[in-house]
């Protein structure tokens, strides 16, 4: 097989960075398919990008792989005459394809038998197809928004400004949403504006740098990490890294160039964290720590390209800095001048939600919800003290400035105005680590008051928000209820909470506290459930985790529980356990509840003593079900012997009524660690 290198530059304005990563991927794996449809595929496509260009390049063939297709001509019962020979219809049809009688074959399409020829399909170069399937692949690229520009119809994420499409050297004429392949590209706006000619592919990957190009953004980024690295070291310092700023900023330039600055050591005296979220959130810089892990007076900035003057620019970018700080620290100063307990006295101007309340009405609900289920941890008095505290202070913070300034940092500046305000230290730490887990990826605070308190907000968010009919739909959740889902399912199942509450339960009284209906609360189990599954499915199956809850919906216990059950699937009896738990299930779907009177015949007497032997050796604790597990193949054989001697559905009532509530208590015994039916 011939190929060619093929490479294709789209030169753009400037792309927003939190596009273009998904941009080039969604524009890799389209010319890829395309390629594929075209017959051109010789090799994998790479794809680069920087703000102002997409770049792809790879193998193709030097002209379409040979491939047959099927044409469809007449009818089978209309192609032949009685004596076998073709008709019109078939011979016309024939010097149409250029065929001849032999390579006629029969097909059955649509319920109906027609004559049919593989026919050679045209092959054509390189050079003839490649626009067209690159075209395709363009057209094709998923948007989260468009533009038109200038007089033509055309739509992309950024206006397009020139394009190239090479083969090898040879340059492949082609127009592109208005805009003519032409031999020449451009270097990064602060080096190289003006247009550069391009010979050929090699000699484009050659000019690259002299024009101050660095067209790989895991290049820009290895680049931007070891010289930021390199000048925090120099002022004996550590690089504050951070993977989402390192990928913002190198989608930003073309060719980074880090340099460092330095603030008055004065803005110290504010918390780290208002500091370095004004450098990251408003300017994009990297901060600099010491080795003790406070923060030191500089910061690491990067600009797009050489230029000619890198003091201006760092002189500039501190000038820039020294006001955004100067508002940080004033409003950090501000806000000290009102104690936390002060400023949640004015929650009830804030709205949490139309038709739900202000956020003191949420406050009062929390408080609510606590009380009820606080009794179930068994915590001490001082410490339930601690948890009703920071349940009325949690949302103060939201109307501080620099929460308003910073919404990110909801939580955390409540924690450090609560410590400010001589509040317990517990009180200060649940305030600050309550929103965590905000994300999927983010751990569950591993303060328990901070699990605690976070649970009660989440609880009622969903529960207050769901009994107003606002619900996720689809792909859509534009009120994160799937967010609040799963985080009240992971701080039970991975916090330090205990396996004392039952999650029905929880949702049940929140549903009480909010005035909604009681199936609210089991939609909200459902959905958190489902979430929890879905988070998890990596280490255990989903129909596992519905498994257990359905069996024991106290999350606390869950991933033990999971394990021991991964354990047991090894074990030769499971497959017996599975079956009775099934074939009781079966039968007692087909009758109401019944008490479980004494048994009478020898086969009841031993299905009810194997079914008190597995509950005695029934344990809360999942490292101790051992001994249950051991009595299960007994309880799973009585089972079966019930139903090979005798009939469970006897037509005498009393007889049936017994049998049932003997295979009611058998199965209660069966399916104490998790629901064989769901698995």
């Amino acid at each position: 097989m011939d190929s060619v290198r093929f490479l294709w530059e789209l030169g753009v304005e400037e792309i927003p960075s939190r596009y273009l990563d998904a941009l080039t991927s969604d524009l890799m794996a389209q010319v890829t398919e395309r390629l594929q449809v075209h017959r051109l595929e010789a090799g994998a496509v790479k794809a680069a990008a920087t703000p102002r260009r997409l770049v792809l390049w790879g193998p193709v063939r030097a002209q379409q792989a040979e491939a047959r297709e099927a044409v469809r001509g007449p009818q089978w019962r209309q192609a032949f005459t009685a004596e076998g020979e073709p008709t019109p219809a078939l011979a016309g049809f024939l010097a149409r394809v250029g065929a001849d009688r032999s390579e006629v074959r029969e097909a059955v399409v649509g319920g109906r038998t027609y004559a049919v020829v593989e026919v050679r399909k045209p092959v054509a170069s390189a050079e003839a197809v490649l626009p067209q399937a690159l075209a395709e692949a363009l057209a094709a690229v998923p948007l989260p928004r468009s533009m038109r520009w200038g007089e033509g119809a055309y739509r992309f994420l950024r206006p397009v400004r020139w394009t190239q499409l090479w083969l090898e050297d040879r340059l492949v004429p082609w127009t592109v949403m208005g805009v003519e392949s032409q031999p020449k590209t451009y270097g990064n706006r602060t080096d190289a504006p003006e247009a550069v000619p391009v010979a050929g592919i090699d000699h484009y990957w050659a000019l690259l740098p002299t024009i101050r190009v660095m067209v790989s953004g895991e290049e820009r980024r290895r680049h931007i990490l070891a010289e930021a690295r390199r000048l925090a070291a120099e002022v004996g310092g550590v690089l504050g890294e951070s993977e989402d700023l390192l990928q913002e900023v190198a989608n930003l330039v073309e060719w980074p160039t880090p340099f460092r600055g330095e603030f008055d050591p004065e803005f110290l005296a504010v918390p780290d964290v208002v500091l370095t979220t004004s450098m990251r959130v408003h300017q994009r810089y990297f901060p600099v720590y010491g080795e003790d892990g406070r923060l030191l007076p500089y910061f690491v900035a990067v600009r797009n390209g050489v230029g000619e003057d890198l003091e201006a620019v760092r002189r500039g970018n501190e000038k820039v800095l020294r006001a955004r700080l100067n508002d940080a620290a004033y409003f950090y100063r501000e806000d000290l001048r009102q104690p936390l307990a002060e400023r949640a006295e004015g929650l009830h101007r804030v709205l949490f939600w139309e038709g739900v309340g202000s956020y003191r009405d949420k406050v009062e609900r929390m408080t609510a919800l606590a009380r009820r289920v606080l009794p179930e941890l068994g915590l001490e008095p001082a410490a339930e003290a601690w948890v009703v505290r920071a349940v009325a202070l949690c949302k103060a913070d939201l109307l501080s400035h620099v929460v308003q300034e910073f919404p990110e940092l909801e939580g955390v500046m409540g924690g450090i105005y609560a410590r400010a305000a001589g509040e317990a230290e517990e009180v200060a730490e649940a305030i600050a680590g309550h929103y965590l887990p905000r994300g999927a990826d983010d751990p569950v605070p591993s303060s328990r008051w901070a699990q605690l308190l976070g649970l009660l907000d989440r609880v009622d968010t969903l529960v207050a928000l769901l009994g107003r009919d606002i619900r996720p739909t689809g792909s859509e959740d534009p009120y994160g209820l799937r967010r609040a889902a799963l985080g009240i399912g992971r701080i039970l199942a991975e916090g330090a909470l205990g396996p004392r509450l039952s999650l029905r339960a929880l949702l049940a009284e929140a549903a009480a506290v909010a005035e909604v209906p009681a199936t609210v609360a089991d939609e909200a189990h459902d959905l958190i459930v489902g979430r929890l599954a879905y988070h998890w499915q990596d280490r255990w199956p989903s129909e596992w985790v519905m498994a257990a809850v359905a069996a024991d919906d106290r999350l606390g216990s869950l991933p033990a529980r999971l394990e021991r059950l991964a354990a047991f699937r090894r074990d030769p009896g499971f497959e017996g356990w599975v079956t009775a738990a099934k074939r009781a299930a079966r039968v007692l779907s087909q009758a109401a509840a019944e008490a479980a009177p004494e048994p009478v015949l020898p086969v009841e007497a031993e299905l009810w003593a194997a079914t008190a032997a597995a509950t005695a050796a029934w344990s809360d604790r999942p490292e101790e079900w051992g001994r249950w597990w051991e009595a299960i193949p007994r309880l799973a054989q009585a089972v079966d012997r019930l139903f090979e001697a005798v009939l469970v559905l006897d037509p005498d009532p009393a007889v049936r009524a017994r049998r049932l509530g003997l295979l009611r208590h058998a199965r209660a015994a069966l399916i104490l660690p998790a629901d064989p039916e769901r698995l």
